[in-house]
């Protein structure tokens, strides 16, 4: 526990539709092609892809920040991921925080958030990519 990975995106596209793919169960199976439950209330708890990683909300500001405590299978104890949104014209810039996970883990929860993620969600929004094609 400790580490901290901090990652960067640009995705073109209005920050409300990515908000979307983070939060609509419906758009989560188009990029991320498994089951999602999850709300933009804060307080609430969340699953993606049949239990692989879950949580709950800590804090919303919507369209604009959403803090969540973040598990996956295996881990004893939540690690925070942060994630805002800076929208600019027709592109919206994404950062997110991921702390507090546990250590032996950093390099493929740093290759998931880059590829399984952000990638398969700009995919998405910016050509219209399905799961099954990314």
């Amino acid at each position: 526990m400790g580490q901290v990975i901090i990652k960067s995106y640009s995705i073109k596209s209005k920050s409300e539709k990515i908000w979307k793919c983070l939060f609509i169960p419906s758009e989560i199976y188009l990029w991320g092609g498994g089951k999602a439950y999850i709300t933009d209330q804060a307080g609430t708890k969340f699953s993606y892809w049949e239990g692989e990683a879950f949580g709950k909300i800590l804090e919303i500001d919507k369209h604009k920040k959403v803090v969540l405590e973040y598990f996956e299978q295996g881990w004893k104890t939540p690690s925070k991921v942060t994630i805002k949104l800076f929208e600019s014209g027709s592109t919206t810039s994404v950062t997110l925080e991921h702390v507090n996970f546990p250590n032996e883990f950093k390099d493929a929860i740093s290759y998931n958030w880059d590829r399984w993620y952000f990638y398969s969600i700009k995919k998405h929004l910016e050509e219209g990519s399905l799961v099954e094609n990314i």
